[in-house]
């Protein structure tokens, strides 16, 4: 899900109604700065039925688990021989972002 002005309100309120068993990963890219997406997470995980945190680089992906971008990285899923796992890069701007 990616949200930018009205997100947060809007996420919260989404995690709030999904189901503990919902056996897939969701991926959350927030238009925020660096250094609060840890605490949006951990604001989205105490709402939540599901665990939420900040997504981390090489981390694999688990099933009923909420990752929010941190705000200075690019999120990308990568997967090889069955395992899936997140890839945050540094790079430059895309689209303004």
């Amino acid at each position: 899900m990616g949200t930018s002005t009205g997100g947060p309100r809007a996420l919260q309120e989404v995690f709030s109604r999904i189901p503990e068993d919902i056996s897939l990963p969701i991926f959350v890219v927030q238009h925020m700065p660096a250094g609060f997406t840890k605490a949006f997470a951990m604001r989205l995980n105490d709402h939540s039925k599901i665990k939420v945190k900040e997504a981390e680089d090489g981390e694999s992906i688990e099933p009923n688990t909420g990752y929010v971008a941190p705000g200075d990285a690019h999120l990308s899923i990568h997967s090889k021989g069955g395992r899936k796992w997140i890839a945050l890069s540094r790079e430059g701007l895309v689209n303004g972002h």
